[in-house]
């Protein structure tokens, strides 16, 4: 249902049935919870709460930290949206958690540490 409401653009409903598919346990869909958690953020972050869309990312890293798929797709999340909001200190901490992990992100995520610690912290040291 959540699916149905996201495509629809019914952001609002579409985050309550995720809520809901989450806190009821194991259905009949191969929709694990990790993906629940990220889908939660992600509607968060589509309805521009960023902080409260950076808060569900980051719940998913501590609440699932074997699902590491999910947590750098989460990392990576907050990180742009640390980069939007030109949080550059807490994007590049972020990143380096991904780098930490060892993932084939890492690269992207390290090209993403080098721009900011150049083209941002630099200048304003």
């Amino acid at each position: 249902m959540a699916g149905v409401y996201r495509k629809d653009r019914d952001y609002a409903h579409a985050l309550e049935a995720y809520q809901n598919a989450l806190t009821a346990g194991k259905g009949l869909e191969d929709i694990n919870d990790a993906q629940l958690q990220f889908n939660i953020a992600d509607v968060n972050d589509l309805l521009n709460s960023r902080e409260k869309a950076v808060e569900e990312y980051l719940k998913l890293v501590y609440l699932y930290p074997k699902e590491t798929g999910w947590v750098v797709k989460a990392y990576l999340a907050a990180a742009r949206i640390f980069e939007d909001d030109e949080k550059w200190s807490e994007a590049r901490t972020t990143y380096e958690k991904v780098v930490r992990l060892g993932t084939d992100e890492l690269k992207f995520a390290q090209e993403r540490i080098d721009w900011i610690n150049e083209h941002i912290l630099k200048k304003n040291e």
